[in-house]
């Protein structure tokens, strides 16, 4: 049994990707110890910083970057799984440059920050099918990286708010490793769209059409989407073959009880716009409620813990 490594090299408090950059990785004492990383391996980072090891032994790995133009060698330890993919981000600091990570975005010039929006859409470059629940990181741009993931809709769409002017760079990837990048410049008070296109996507891992708002005759939104996780309340486990029924909502409902797929995940249509009471039921019969609002031509994200058995209570907790 064996699991990956999947990281990227960038230069601290920028986010710049730093390629061409060595990195080995080995099971051993880090080099501060002075003991050597055996056995050892190494990868070279492509032109936007990733990298990767395969079919590494489950336990603690050690990383750590060499050639990397001078910069500072950073060092990293990696906790890897059975079949699983673990990943990390090795910051490496030029001495040419001061450390920025920690100083805040206000601090650059005396006028405020000018921030906008990113609305994109994650699709497979051969058929153009969307990708669901692909995670999407900002790997550089004009100002410092969110150091968190944002995840796509079913429907492969994502949004990042506040986003201070400029061009950034955006990589996507699905469960399965497939990756692909691209570039929204960011225009103040204004909402930029892009599109990342992920190459190499099994044929298995494409979902079924795109969820398309509808639009009444003035342009407006009715409706929405609402796109949720069902999980046991006591550890975050995801919940499968759960049952998920509307008890009440703001409009006429779909007529459908969706059940969860192995990762606990669910979707409802064509939802008006509105406020709505969800109920989960569990294989095992524990129920869980959770009250969602639905705004017009947007997806909605739900989570139902499920605590105990249903008790029929229709009140939210």
């Amino acid at each position: 049994m064996s699991g990956s490594v999947y990281g990227n090299v960038v230069l601290a408090g920028t986010g710049e990707p730093v390629a061409g950059a060595t990195v080995v990785c080995g099971k051993g004492g880090a080099s501060k110890t002075g003991r050597s990383l055996l056995p050892s391996m190494s990868a070279l980072t492509d032109s936007a910083g990733w990298f990767r090891f395969e079919n590494l032994a489950a336990g603690e790995w050690h990383l750590k970057t060499q050639g990397a133009g001078g910069y500072s060698p950073p060092e990293a330890t990696v906790s890897v799984f059975d079949n699983a993919l673990s990943e990390t981000t090795l910051e490496v600091v030029s001495p040419a440059r001061p450390d920025l990570s920690n100083r805040p975005v206000s601090s650059f010039g005396p006028r405020p920050v000018q921030r906008g929006h990113v609305r994109g859409r994650v699709i497979d470059t051969a058929s153009g099918a969307p990708i669901g629940y692909a995670t999407v990181i900002v790997v550089s741009g004009p100002g410092p990286v969110p150091d968190h993931v944002f995840v796509a809709s079913s429907a492969g769409w994502f949004e990042l708010d506040e986003v201070p002017v400029g061009d950034w760079l955006l990589r996507a990837r699905t469960d399965a490793g497939a990756t692909g990048i691209a570039t929204v410049r960011v225009v103040a008070n204004s909402l930029s769209k892009v599109t990342i296109a992920v190459d190499g996507l099994p044929a298995t891992e494409r979902p079924s059409r795109p969820f398309e708002p509808v639009f009444d005759t003035e342009g407006r939104t009715m409706i929405g989407r609402l796109i949720g996780r069902v999980v046991y309340a006591d550890d975050g486990r995801p919940v499968a073959n759960a049952t998920v029924t509307i008890l009440r909502g703001a409009g006429p409902a779909p007529d459908i009880a969706p059940t969860t797929d192995r990762n606990g995940s669910f979707a409802l249509d064509d939802l008006p716009a509105g406020s709505w009471l969800l109920r989960a039921i569990g294989p095992g019969g524990e129920a869980g409620l959770v009250q969602v609002s639905v705004r017009p031509g947007s997806i909605a994200d739900a989570v139902i813990k499920l605590t105990g058995h249903d008790d029929n209570n229709d009140q939210a907790t």
